[in-house]
């Protein structure tokens, strides 16, 4: 069954209304020796059975897209191969972020996420999760820098907005939103 058969697809309101959940206490100082992994998103569509290539195209469609914004914000960022992450299925990637907490401790789920980076301490990852259903459409977009070689999670940034995630002009805005927050306070 395809996404469109789930529900319609819908071009987001303007402006659009993020939640932009208060930030905690962060351990990041600078975003010196930054890599990027990937952006992975996840679309859930509860008891409905979607065609998860569908789903797998928007996944792979987005990272790609997005490592552009990220290049932009950040030009001197060193970009990893982000395929075997990538291929992860989404109970993998959520299984894990739910340990991802704010301490000084090092934090084994890191690893998980973690990609080879050659000349960098920091690595961003960004996880994208969306709920497809018949009156909402609630996406929440994690910004996270881990320390890669301690396996501690620096930066934690959450933000949210009702939205269709097949409307890739949205989800844009919010991530350049976070990045731009992300940037501003560290760099």
């Amino acid at each position: 069954m395809s996404l469109q058969i789930v529900d319609p697809f819908k071009v987001c309101k303007e402006p659009i209304e993020v939640y932009d959940k208060p930030d905690k206490p962060h351990l990041l100082t600078n975003l010196s020796d930054l890599s990027f992994s990937t952006a992975y998103t996840s679309i859930y569509t509860h008891h409905i059975k979607a065609d998860s290539l569908e789903k797998d195209s928007i996944r792979f469609l987005y990272a790609r897209n997005i490592k552009g914004l990220i290049k932009n914000t950040f030009p001197n960022i060193e970009m990893t191969n982000d395929s075997v992450l990538l291929r992860k299925n989404y109970f993998y990637i959520v299984k894990n972020s739910n340990a991802l907490v704010l301490t000084k401790r090092p934090n084994k789920s890191i690893e998980k996420y973690k990609v080879k980076a050659y000349g960098s301490n920091k690595q961003l990852f960004i996880n994208i999760n969306s709920f497809l259903g018949k009156m909402k459409f609630p996406t929440n977009v994690s910004i996270n820098v881990f320390d890669i070689k301690n396996n501690v999670l620096l930066y934690n940034d959450y933000l949210q907005y009702d939205c269709d995630i097949r409307d890739y002009k949205a989800l844009e805005k919010v991530i350049s939103y976070g990045l731009l927050k992300l940037k501003e306070n560290f760099e």
